[in-house]
């Protein structure tokens, strides 16, 4: 057989690929029929994730993304680069567009989701039948089914992955409609041309790890030996289009999205060892999918370990080996090549934001594990027995089966961020993020446990004792959780100030101190940590040195600020979130707490200026008022509390003493009586009803003594 007979050229019947499930399927309704089993198959896998909530930066990318509210959100979205995490606009429209349908309700967007990876892998499919390659519906019922996947698509904010997957697979395909890549086919269909860029473009504004795809183009027609410097011309739009958006995204990783610093610092050799090692990480999750993890340990890279350059020499062999076999099939050199070439982004070459706490992630390898994949079905279907179609079926069957309980099982692990994080811990203990971000969530916990406990304690004491208890034992593991932080991660500013801080909660003062002076020295533009440490003093006493650390939270805020307004992070500003309002509170009270009323007056109605609607603030000022002696101003502070809170039982009881100060005990008493409607357990309401009714009593006796007649001068 001569080189351009090979077996890379024959039609998929001479080459048995029939043996391996329904690429026989020739009318259209037969390949209707199995691109549903493709779908249904996905939606019986992925089943669980619609029961799944939000997980880990969910809230950046959904739930507090303000770009979503509105058109003008919409219209930042794609002209505004640091409006979003990622500019990736075609993603956070189609967020934009199922908030305004279904609200945060989970559900809507992980269907979403499962429909996209589910419309990715029939159009794989479609690509591989179109480029006669054996088995292809069941490599792309692999690609579907294999658990790796998961992260892609259980994870909502990896809508990137999945939409850019279904883009990427679609420009490919409609380009192949474009170029010829059979013998007797050699012009070029131009009415394809524009969809296959558009469609590019699209999977750009996704993900622009889809950037790949005209190299992958490069690649199929060499293999099909259509390669000319016409259809290298065809691409070069493609590739230049590509190649911008690939290095504003490495810019923004860089810049906006934070992927700099120490974690980053790696030399050109440290680099290749990452990229040799993840690498074959890659192929061993692909072909060995056990042990799949949120959050992978972060591998030592020493070039002094000289074992650890056997894994970029195993990629180096590979190659070579495959590229020596080119010289009679070019298609195993092909598959190695589009797997690496679509990992190339992710294998350390590039400064990605989680190479901070690990190499390898499992959605990193979604568009790439499909090249090996192809290459062993394809193999498989070349070398089965041509008379053994029924046992091939039934050994495709089983593959299938096994993958997708497999990928059942593992997308339970996204049903919650509290349930994500302790799989991880479960699998790798020195997941430093995982273990702090937990500590976080139960913190919040026990938190919420203990309100709880507060508002129900006058009506079921012993139910509020319960709730207590379950605080306490969430706030134990929170701190635990952050001891394991800070015992891998010691440099975690924030882990030491959240130690500080459930110390603080717990009452050791001297503890909470030590931790929150480690976290200022680790990072002193921990603005919150200001606040906390603020707490902390206040509590030993110490009201001028809390004065100091909560103006310095402030401070410090506003440089946060501007830095994030200079670097066009605007994703990162909430107006509803304005952690400064807190700081100017515990400031105002304790400058109330030395005496200091008119500068505490001021910072009050800086929250005010800031926040009309605090009614905290207007409570907190009219006290101050109140101790400064302007009944007047006070009165108007508490009565703007209880129009802003008409619930609050204090609103009104320190209203009523307003009243009283200002000698309206006629008017104070209903006030007094609807305090303790609210609150029927509140001395100083009923202390304040009881001085209104003497009040009126007096007032009374006053009006009855004015009103008796009087008798003339010596008249008996």
């Amino acid at each position: 057989m001569s080189d351009s007979q090979s077996t890379d050229s024959l039609p998929v019947r001479q080459r048995g690929s029939d043996l391996l499930l329904p690429d026989e399927s020739r009318t259209a309704r037969e390949r209707l029929m199995w691109g549903a089993v493709l779908v249904l198959l996905t939606l019986i896998a992925y089943s669980p994730v619609l029961k799944a909530g939000f997980i880990w930066d969910d809230d950046r990318y959904v739930t507090h993304n303000r770009m979503l509210r509105d058109a003008e959100g919409l219209k930042r979205i794609w002209t505004e680069k640091g409006a979003t995490p990622q500019y990736y606009p075609l993603v956070h429209t189609m967020f934009w567009g199922e908030y305004h349908l279904w609200g945060l309700n989970p559900i809507g967007y992980h269907l979403v989701n499962v429909l996209l990876h589910a419309g990715g892998g029939v159009m794989l499919w479609l690509v591989l039948r179109r480029l006669r390659v054996p088995g292809a519906w069941l490599a792309a019922a692999i690609f579907l089914l294999h658990p790796i996947q998961v992260e892609s698509v259980a994870w909502i904010t990896e809508r990137k992955n999945v939409l850019a997957g279904l883009l990427f697979f679609s420009s490919i395909w409609a380009y192949l409609r474009f170029t010829p890549i059979d013998d007797d086919d050699n012009q070029l269909s131009w009415r394809w041309y524009l969809p296959a860029l558009a469609l590019f473009v699209g999977a750009l504004f996704s993900k622009t790890i889809a950037c790949s795809m005209p190299a992958v183009m490069v690649l199929v027609l060499w293999w099909k030996r259509k390669f000319s410097w016409k259809q290298v011309a065809a691409l070069l739009p493609f590739c230049a289009i590509g190649l911008y958006m690939a290095m504003g995204t490495s810019a923004m990783e860089r810049n906006v999205v934070g992927a700099g610093g120490e974690e980053w610092a790696l030399t050109p050799i440290q680099r290749i060892l990452i990229a040799g090692r993840a690498s074959c990480f890659y192929v061993e999750k692909l072909f060995w999918p056990a042990g799949l993890t949120f959050i992978y340990p972060r591998w030592l890279i020493d070039p002094a370990q000289v074992w650890q350059f056997v894994f970029p020499a195993a990629v180096v062999v590979v190659i070579v080996a495959f590229g020596v076999l080119a010289w009679r099939r070019r298609g195993p050199l092909v598959a190695v090549l589009y797997f690496l070439g679509t990992l190339v982004p992710a294998l350390g070459f590039f400064d990605v934001y989680p190479m901070r706490y690990s190499f390898v992630a499992d959605h990193f390898q979604y568009l790439s594990g499909i090249g090996l994949v192809v290459l062993v079905v394809a193999l498989a279907g070349c070398c089965w027995p041509s008379h053994a179609r029924r046992t091939a079926m039934g050994v495709g069957g089983l593959l299938l089966l096994i993958l997708g309980v497999l990928t059942w099982r593992q997308t339970h692990i996204y049903a919650d961020v509290k349930t994500l994080w302790r799989d991880t811990l479960a699998k790798n203990p020195a997941a430093w993020i995982a273990s702090y971000n937990l500590g976080l969530e139960m913190l919040d916990e026990s938190d919420a446990l203990a309100a709880d406990a507060r508002s129900i304690h006058a009506d079921d004491p012993e139910r509020a004792g319960e709730y207590l208890s379950e605080s306490r034992r969430a706030m134990t593991e929170a701190l635990n959780l952050f001891r394991q932080t800070v015992q891998h991660k010691p440099d975690h500013a924030r882990a030491h100030a959240a130690i500080g801080d459930v110390l603080r909660k717990q009452g050791d003062l001297q503890g909470a101190l030590a931790e929150l002076n480690r976290s200022i020295w680790l990072n002193p533009e921990g603005m919150e940590v200001y606040n906390l440490r603020g707490l902390v003093h206040q509590a030993m006493g110490q009201t001028e040195d809390a004065i100091a650390d909560f103006r310095r939270a402030i401070e410090t805020y506003e440089i946060v600020i501007r830095r994030i307004e200079s670097k066009g992070q605007q994703y990162a500003l909430n107006p509803k979130s304005r952690p400064d309002l807190i700081y100017r509170m515990n400031l105002g009270r304790a400058l109330a707490d030395v005496g200091r009323l008119d500068e505490a007056q001021e910072v009050f109605s800086q929250v005010i200026t800031i926040r009309s609607t605090e009614a905290a603030a207007y409570f907190e000022r009219g006290k101050v008022n109140g101790r400064l002696g302007k009944v007047k101003q006070a009165l108007a502070d508490f009565l703007k509390v209880t129009e802003l809170r008409p619930d609050d039982p204090d609103g009104y009881t320190f209203l009523g003493w307003a009243l009283l100060d200002a000698g309206q005990g006629g008017m104070a008493e209903p006030v007094f009586i609807r305090a303790l409607q609210l609150n029927a357990n509140n001395p100083k309401a009923m202390a304040g009803l009881r001085r209104a009714r003497e009040l009126l009593a007096v007032e009374s006796l006053f009006k009855a003594a004015s009103n008796r007649p009087t008798t003339k001068a010596g008249q008996q």
